[in-house]
């Protein structure tokens, strides 16, 4: 089931078609989504997806999606259009996964990270 993933100004950032890959407009593949953990293609933990929401290492949201309860995260702003999809560049093969941090609290406030930034770590 296909996902928009949107910033805390209501910017779609990133999307996903499979519920797997994570693509940024530009056409790159940025991330994966394993068992609700999300995983940079290197394999570095970034976060987690629940509920519809993305949660930093440290339980702050960095972005909603059109599935997210609103009861779980901050106040969401209202979504902005997607921009035109470039063409997918196939993704990198995926290093070996960063073992996942004990669960934080998932706090209800905006993380620091913004946008792409997430997927640089």
């Amino acid at each position: 089931m296909a996902q928009t993933f949107f910033d805390r100004q209501g910017s779609p950032i990133a999307y996903s078609d499979d519920d797997v890959n994570i693509y940024l407009y530009s056409g790159r593949a940025a991330a994966y989504i394993d068992g609700g953990s999300i995983h940079a293609f290197s394999g570095k933990y970034l976060g987690t997806l629940r509920r519809g929401w993305v949660r930093d290492s440290d339980g702050h949201c960095v972005f909603f999606t059109e599935r997210a309860i609103s009861a779980s995260g901050p106040p969401m702003p209202t979504m902005r259009a997607q921009p035109t999809k470039n063409v997918k560049k196939p993704p990198p093969a995926k290093g070996l996964k960063q073992s996942k941090p004990a669960t934080p609290a998932r706090r209800r406030t905006w993380s620091q990270l913004s946008g792409q930034h997430f997927f640089e770590l």
